[in-house]
C-alpha cells in the first residue's frame, strides 16, 4: 500500500487525547469561561470604540456564541477629511485585517457588511480580557492611519 504524502492523519489520532482533555476541564466551564470573556471583551471594544461611531452588533449578545461581529470605530472624529457617509469596501476590510495581522501580530478577520466594517472577535481557553485590550488599541492606530 503507497502513501500519497498529503493525508495527515495527526488530527484523527490525536482525538482520543483531545477529548480526554476536554473531559478533565469541563465543558460547562469552559462554555462559562467563554461566554464570559465575550461578554467582557465586547465591553471592552464598546468602551474603546464606541465614541468612534463603533462597538455595535448585529445581533443580540444572546444570540452570540464564542464569536461577535463587533462593528469598527470609524467616525469623522479619527479624521477631519473622512465624512460620516463613508462607505466601507471588501478591500478596506483586506487592508485593515493584513495591517493588524502584520504590523502587530493580531489575528482577527475583518468583515465588510453593508459598507460597515466589523471585527469578528473570538474567544476560547487559551484568550484573555488583555488580548482584546490589544485589539482595541490597535484597531484604533489602524483606523487612523486608513482614514
Amino acid at each position: 500500500m503507497a502513501w500519497d504524502g498529503c493525508r495527515d492523519y495527526s488530527s484523527a489520532l490525536s482525538l482520543p487525547r483531545t477529548v480526554d482533555l476536554w473531559k478533565s476541564i469541563g465543558i460547562d466551564k469552559v462554555k462559562s469561561y467563554t461566554n464570559d470573556l465575550n461578554l467582557n471583551a465586547l465591553e471592552v471594544l464598546r468602551e474603546a470604540w464606541g465614541n468612534n461611531g463603533g462597538g455595535r452588533t448585529l445581533a443580540p449578545i444572546e444570540l452570540h456564541g464564542p464569536m461577535t461581529l463587533v462593528a469598527l470605530p470609524t467616525t469623522s472624529s479619527f479624521s477631519s477629511t473622512l465624512p460620516f457617509n463613508t462607505t466601507w469596501t471588501d478591500a478596506d476590510a483586506k487592508a485593515i485585517q493584513d495591517t493588524l495581522h502584520h504590523d502587530y501580530r493580531i489575528e482577527c478577520p475583518i468583515k465588510c457588511i453593508d459598507g460597515e466594517l466589523y471585527a469578528r472577535i473570538s474567544v476560547h481557553v487559551y484568550n484573555e480580557i488583555e488580548d482584546y485590550h490589544v485589539l482595541a488599541s490597535a484597531v484604533q492606530k489602524v483606523m487612523k492611519r486608513e482614514v
